[in-house]
Parts: C-alpha cells; sequence; structure tokens
C-alpha cells in the first residue's frame, strides 16, 4: 500500500514545546501532527518538521538555521515524496527585533507556499496540495515576559494575519485554516498551545484535509515496497 505522506512545516507549536516547560517537548499523543496521525490512520504518513524559534523569513546572526525559508529546500528534499505540505508560519517574525508588518510576514509565508510547489513540481514530477494555517494569536500573557521579544505591537499585529494568510490562500488555490478558531496559546507564556488546544487543532486540520485526495502520485517517485 502507498501511503500518503504529508509534512507539517512549522515552528514550537508544530514541535510541542511545553508552556513553562524549561524547553520541554509533549509526548506523541498530544502534539497536534501526530493525533492527526491518528486520526488519518495507516494510509497516511504525518511527518513533524517543527523547530522552536523557526520564522518564515527572518533570522539572527547566531541562529540562521531558523529561517524557515533558507532551509526550506533542504526540508522538502529530505522528506518527499509529498502529496502535501501544512504550513504554520510567522509567530516568531512576531518578534520585536525583527520589526516586521502582517503584510511582510504574509508575504514571506507565501513565498514559502510558493517556493514549495515550485521546487517539488521539478524533483518529483507533481505539485502536492498546500494547507496554510495561519497560527493562533498572541495572548496579552505573553507581555509579562520580556525574555521572549514580544511587545502589544506583536500581539496586535498576531491578530491581522489570519485575514491576510486567508486571502493569499484563495489567491494561491491552496486549502487554510485559521488555527486561532480551535486552539488558543497556554496563559502560561501566551504563546504556545496547551494539551487541549493541540487536540482540537488536529481534529480541525482532519476535518480540513479528510477528504482530500492527491491529485498524482508518479510510481517511481514513491517507495519501493516489499
Amino acid at each position: 500500500m502507498i501511503k500518503k505522506r504529508i509534512l507539517c512545516y512549522g515552528d514550537s507549536n508544530t514541535y510541542g514545546y511545553i508552556a513553562a516547560g524549561n524547553g520541554r517537548r509533549y509526548g506523541e499523543n498530544i502534539r497536534w501532527p501526530q493525533r492527526l496521525q491518528k486520526l488519518l490512520g495507516d494510509d497516511f504518513t504525518v511527518i513533524e518538521e517543527g523547530l522552536p524559534g523557526r520564522t518564515a523569513a527572518e533570522a539572527t546572526a547566531d541562529e540562521p538555521w531558523k529561517n524557515g525559508n533558507s532551509v526550506l529546500r533542504a526540508v522538502l528534499s529530505t522528506h518527499r515524496p509529498l502529496d502535501m505540505v501544512i504550513i504554520m508560519l510567522g509567530t516568531n517574525d512576531l518578534k520585536t527585533g525583527f520589526e516586521r508588518s502582517a503584510e511582510e510576514i504574509t508575504a514571506s509565508v507565501r513565498l514559502i507556499a510558493e517556493d514549495t510547489l515550485s521546487f517539488l513540481e521539478m524533483k518529483q514530477n507533481y505539485t502536492p496540495q498546500i494547507l496554510l494555517i495561519a497560527p493562533s494569536p498572541l495572548s496579552e500573557a505573553v507581555l509579562r515576559d520580556p525574555g521572549w521579544d514580544f511587545d502589544a505591537v506583536s500581539v496586535a499585529v498576531s491578530k491581522q494575519l489570519a485575514s491576510m494568510y486567508e486571502k493569499t490562500a484563495s489567491e494561491m488555490n491552496l486549502m487554510f485554516l485559521d488555527a486561532g478558531k480551535y486552539a488558543r496559546p497556554s496563559d502560561d507564556d501566551g504563546i504556545h498551545l496547551d494539551p487541549p488546544s493541540h487536540k482540537k487543532l488536529a481534529e480541525a486540520v482532519y476535518e480540513t484535509i479528510r477528504d482530500w485526495q492527491p491529485e498524482s502520485s508518479l510510481p517511481h517517485m514513491q517507495f519501493l515496497e516489499e
């Protein structure tokens, strides 16, 4: 049986970072990509590609590998063939040090979607479906800890992303989901999803893609199975 392969490309909320957890990560039974795997069943392989601190297009000088655009092609090449790519980025671009507007963040996410389509068309001879997810907005709780490098402007801009992502998805004929309608950040830090939100997000993604079928899967690009 040839399984449909889904890549989840995101940041700490795809990784499963625990708010106030001193860098620890939720187990596989909690993280939303693994919950999605269970909901979809054995006909699918869900691949987690979540990195804490990953941005859509920014990085500090000491952590250039957290720029989600610059490492995109390496990630896609590692995991292809891919039938779907789920993109949920933008939260870390809100940090005050980057000074990015909602329009600029959306443009960077759009570029990731465009490059995903063009690169995989070249490498596997068919394009994957893309699900663009607008991340849940930051809550005011994030302002309690200046170490996160978010301020009131960051919170305000985070609330503008969903409508802009939705417009981009419509223009590019992508699937779209507003995570903020289903999941909210923990009151512990105002950034990271708690277990109930991981569950709700997984269920929302499942409902969004449950009737999807790949447009093309070329046999020579699939794994050889005994």
